[in-house]
Protein backbone atom coordinates (compact mmCIF):
# COMPACT_ATOMS: atom_id res chain seq x y z
CA UNK A 1 0.00 0.00 0.00
CA UNK A 2 1.46 3.38 -0.97
CA UNK A 3 2.20 5.93 1.75
CA UNK A 4 -0.40 8.34 0.32
CA UNK A 5 -2.99 5.56 0.24
CA UNK A 6 -2.18 4.73 3.90
CA UNK A 7 -2.80 8.34 4.95
CA UNK A 8 -6.01 8.65 3.00
CA UNK A 9 -7.16 5.34 4.43
CA UNK A 10 -6.37 6.51 7.97
CA UNK A 11 -8.31 9.73 7.42
CA UNK A 12 -11.26 7.88 5.96
CA UNK A 13 -11.34 5.13 8.57
CA UNK A 14 -10.62 7.18 11.65
CA UNK A 15 -12.25 10.52 10.93
CA UNK A 16 -15.54 9.46 9.42
CA UNK A 17 -17.97 6.62 9.80
CA UNK A 18 -16.99 3.78 7.53
CA UNK A 19 -18.81 3.05 4.30
CA UNK A 20 -18.66 0.18 1.83
CA UNK A 21 -18.87 2.66 -1.04
CA UNK A 22 -15.75 4.13 -2.64
CA UNK A 23 -16.27 7.41 -4.56
CA UNK A 24 -13.58 8.99 -6.73
CA UNK A 25 -13.35 11.80 -9.27
CA UNK A 26 -11.47 12.14 -12.56
CA UNK A 27 -10.34 15.67 -11.65
CA UNK A 28 -9.84 17.75 -8.49
CA UNK A 29 -12.88 19.59 -7.15
CA UNK A 30 -14.16 22.28 -7.41
CA UNK A 31 -13.25 21.83 -11.06
CA UNK A 32 -12.21 25.35 -12.12
CA UNK A 33 -10.82 26.58 -8.79
CA UNK A 34 -7.12 27.35 -8.38
CA UNK A 35 -4.91 25.44 -5.98
CA UNK A 36 -4.04 27.26 -2.76
CA UNK A 37 -0.30 27.44 -2.11
CA UNK A 38 -0.66 26.83 1.63
CA UNK A 39 -3.18 25.91 4.29
CA UNK A 40 -4.68 29.12 5.73
CA UNK A 41 -4.15 29.82 9.45
CA UNK A 42 -7.79 29.00 10.21
CA UNK A 43 -7.15 25.37 9.14
CA UNK A 44 -3.85 24.96 10.99
CA UNK A 45 -3.53 23.17 14.32
CA UNK A 46 -3.17 19.83 16.08
CA UNK A 47 -6.00 17.43 16.91
CA UNK A 48 -5.99 14.20 18.89
CA UNK A 49 -8.37 11.30 19.33
CA UNK A 50 -7.71 8.69 21.99
CA UNK A 51 -9.43 5.33 21.75
CA UNK A 52 -10.28 4.16 25.24
CA UNK A 53 -10.44 0.40 25.72
CA UNK A 54 -10.83 -0.59 29.35
CA UNK A 55 -8.95 2.53 30.43
CA UNK A 56 -6.05 1.83 28.05
CA UNK A 57 -5.00 4.92 26.09
CA UNK A 58 -2.27 3.21 24.01
CA UNK A 59 -4.22 3.73 20.77
CA UNK A 60 -4.27 7.33 19.60
CA UNK A 61 -4.81 9.27 16.40
CA UNK A 62 -3.22 12.63 15.66
CA UNK A 63 -3.57 14.99 12.73
CA UNK A 64 -1.54 18.16 12.51
CA UNK A 65 -1.86 20.84 9.86
CA UNK A 66 0.75 23.51 9.13
CA UNK A 67 1.03 26.00 6.27
CA UNK A 68 2.48 23.47 3.84
CA UNK A 69 0.62 20.23 4.55
CA UNK A 70 -0.61 17.81 7.16
CA UNK A 71 0.67 14.88 9.19
CA UNK A 72 -1.37 11.79 10.02
CA UNK A 73 -0.17 9.73 12.95
CA UNK A 74 -1.79 6.59 14.31
CA UNK A 75 -0.43 4.76 17.35
CA UNK A 76 -1.70 1.25 17.92
CA UNK A 77 -0.16 -1.16 20.41
CA UNK A 78 3.04 0.90 20.56
CA UNK A 79 3.45 0.83 16.76
CA UNK A 80 3.50 4.36 15.36
CA UNK A 81 2.48 4.97 11.76
CA UNK A 82 3.27 8.55 10.73
CA UNK A 83 3.18 10.28 7.35
CA UNK A 84 3.43 13.90 6.23
CA UNK A 85 1.51 15.06 3.14
CA UNK A 86 2.72 18.31 1.65
CA UNK A 87 0.72 20.31 -0.85
CA UNK A 88 1.82 19.09 -4.28
CA UNK A 89 0.51 17.82 -7.61
CA UNK A 90 -1.03 14.89 -5.69
CA UNK A 91 -2.35 16.79 -2.65
CA UNK A 92 -4.28 19.95 -3.52
CA UNK A 93 -6.31 22.39 -1.46
CA UNK A 94 -8.92 24.53 -3.22
CA UNK A 95 -11.57 26.97 -2.05
CA UNK A 96 -15.05 27.85 -3.31
CA UNK A 97 -16.65 30.71 -1.36
CA UNK A 98 -16.49 29.58 2.31
CA UNK A 99 -15.76 25.91 1.59
CA UNK A 100 -12.37 24.24 1.20
CA UNK A 101 -11.82 21.02 -0.74
CA UNK A 102 -8.87 18.75 -0.02
CA UNK A 103 -8.06 16.66 -3.10
CA UNK A 104 -5.74 13.63 -2.86
CA UNK A 105 -4.73 11.76 -6.00
CA UNK A 106 -4.43 8.00 -5.82
CA UNK A 107 -3.84 5.89 -8.94
CA UNK A 108 -4.80 8.82 -11.24
CA UNK A 109 -8.15 9.30 -9.48
CA UNK A 110 -9.05 11.89 -6.86
CA UNK A 111 -10.58 11.46 -3.43
CA UNK A 112 -12.05 14.60 -1.96
CA UNK A 113 -12.87 15.94 1.48
CA UNK A 114 -14.99 19.01 2.17
CA UNK A 115 -13.86 21.38 4.92
CA UNK A 116 -15.66 24.37 6.41
CA UNK A 117 -14.61 26.64 9.27
CA UNK A 118 -17.55 27.20 11.63
CA UNK A 119 -18.35 30.53 13.29
CA UNK A 120 -16.77 29.41 16.59
CA UNK A 121 -13.51 28.45 14.83
CA UNK A 122 -14.13 24.69 14.89
CA UNK A 123 -13.56 22.87 11.60
CA UNK A 124 -16.21 20.65 10.00
CA UNK A 125 -14.83 17.82 7.84
CA UNK A 126 -16.92 15.69 5.44
CA UNK A 127 -16.03 12.83 3.11
CA UNK A 128 -18.90 12.98 0.56
CA UNK A 129 -20.14 9.39 0.34
CA UNK A 130 -23.91 9.85 -0.11
CA UNK A 131 -24.37 8.52 -3.63
CA UNK A 132 -28.02 9.60 -3.85
CA UNK A 133 -27.04 13.17 -3.02
CA UNK A 134 -24.15 13.25 -5.52
CA UNK A 135 -26.35 11.83 -8.28
CA UNK A 136 -28.62 14.90 -8.03
CA UNK A 137 -25.81 17.21 -9.18
CA UNK A 138 -26.47 17.98 -12.88
CA UNK A 139 -22.77 18.77 -13.46
CA UNK A 140 -21.44 15.44 -12.18
CA UNK A 141 -21.48 12.47 -14.55
CA UNK A 142 -20.97 8.84 -13.60
CA UNK A 143 -17.98 7.70 -15.67
CA UNK A 144 -17.84 4.19 -14.28
CA UNK A 145 -19.50 2.12 -11.60
CA UNK A 146 -18.12 -1.07 -10.18
CA UNK A 147 -20.54 -3.76 -9.10
CA UNK A 148 -18.81 -6.25 -6.85
CA UNK A 149 -16.22 -7.61 -9.34
CA UNK A 150 -17.48 -6.13 -12.63
CA UNK A 151 -16.82 -2.68 -14.10
CA UNK A 152 -19.43 -1.10 -16.33
CA UNK A 153 -20.17 2.33 -17.73
CA UNK A 154 -23.61 3.52 -16.70
CA UNK A 155 -25.76 6.62 -16.64
CA UNK A 156 -27.17 8.19 -13.49
CA UNK A 157 -30.60 6.79 -14.35
CA UNK A 158 -29.46 3.18 -14.65
CA UNK A 159 -27.26 3.09 -11.55
CA UNK A 160 -28.50 0.49 -9.07
CA UNK A 161 -27.39 1.87 -5.71
CA UNK A 162 -27.63 -1.29 -3.64
CA UNK A 163 -25.06 -3.24 -5.67
CA UNK A 164 -22.48 -0.49 -6.23
CA UNK A 165 -19.06 -0.78 -4.58
CA UNK A 166 -17.18 1.99 -6.38
CA UNK A 167 -18.26 5.01 -8.46
CA UNK A 168 -16.09 7.35 -10.53
CA UNK A 169 -17.51 10.79 -11.31
CA UNK A 170 -16.38 13.25 -13.96
CA UNK A 171 -17.41 16.89 -14.24
CA UNK A 172 -17.56 19.55 -11.58
CA UNK A 173 -19.41 19.49 -8.30
CA UNK A 174 -21.60 22.55 -7.81
CA UNK A 175 -21.47 24.79 -4.74
CA UNK A 176 -25.05 23.73 -3.99
CA UNK A 177 -23.92 20.09 -3.77
CA UNK A 178 -20.99 21.09 -1.56
CA UNK A 179 -23.45 22.74 0.84
CA UNK A 180 -25.77 19.71 0.77
CA UNK A 181 -22.85 17.43 1.63
CA UNK A 182 -21.92 19.67 4.56
CA UNK A 183 -25.51 19.70 5.84
CA UNK A 184 -26.64 16.12 5.15
CA UNK A 185 -23.59 13.84 5.40
CA UNK A 186 -22.02 12.32 8.50
CA UNK A 187 -19.15 14.53 9.60
CA UNK A 188 -16.23 15.09 11.93
CA UNK A 189 -15.52 18.27 13.91
CA UNK A 190 -11.98 19.31 14.74
CA UNK A 191 -12.52 21.48 17.80
CA UNK A 192 -10.26 24.43 18.59
CA UNK A 193 -9.35 22.74 21.89
CA UNK A 194 -7.71 19.86 19.97
CA UNK A 195 -10.50 17.28 20.25
CA UNK A 196 -11.88 15.24 17.35
CA UNK A 197 -15.62 14.47 17.49
CA UNK A 198 -17.58 12.31 15.00
CA UNK A 199 -21.24 12.98 14.26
Amino acid sequence: MSKLRFGITCLSLVLVFTSCLNIEYTSPQPFLSKNLQEFPKELQGDWYDVYLKDGDTSETFHIGVDAHGFVVENTEKLEIKRRYYGLSDSVQLRKKKDVYMLNCREDNMWKISIIQVLENGDIKYVDPLNLNLLLTDPHLKVSQAYYKKNSVTVSKDSLEHADVDHVIFSGKMTYKTLQKCLNEEEYTVFKRNGEIINF
